[in-house]
């Protein structure tokens, strides 16, 4: 049976879902502002108001036993953003571009949350509250 982690490696570990999200919220907003399709626009608006509640919602979590960090995503989420805006600018459909490479951040998203649940050593609450 598996131990569960210590408040400081919980921590980390929310702390890396919330870097995980905010590179969401960042990415979707960069994507709703270069897209030309109005429904895409609001739909990447709404998935970036859901990413930023969840990842405050992490950090609210961890706030009450961690004053730590600001959370300000991750260096992979960055250059996914950075790559994916270089292609779609280049790109004969950039909607698509945008489309495609959020589909696949999003997928990697859910698979870390669903990892944390799954694999890490988390309090119960804590996976509950994941789940």
């Amino acid at each position: 049976m598996k131990k569960s982690a210590s408040g400081n490696e919980e921590a980390d570990i929310l702390r890396h879902l919330a870097s995980i999200n905010r590179d969401a919220c960042d990415f979707y907003l960069q994507a709703a502002g270069r897209i030309q399709d109005a429904y895409l626009e609001r739909t990447f608006k709404n998935l970036e108001v859901i990413h930023e509640k969840v990842a405050g919602d992490l950090l609210e979590k961890i706030g009450s036993r961690d004053s730590g960090r600001v959370v300000d995503g991750t260096v992979s989420g960055k250059l996914d953003q950075f790559f994916t805006g270089l292609f779609a600018s280049v790109s004969s459909d950039m909607d698509k571009t945008f489309v495609v490479n959020l589909e696949e951040a999003e997928t990697r998203c859910l698979h870390d949350m669903q990892d944390a649940v799954a694999r890490k050593r988390l309090s119960a609450d804590m996976k509950g509250f994941l789940d």
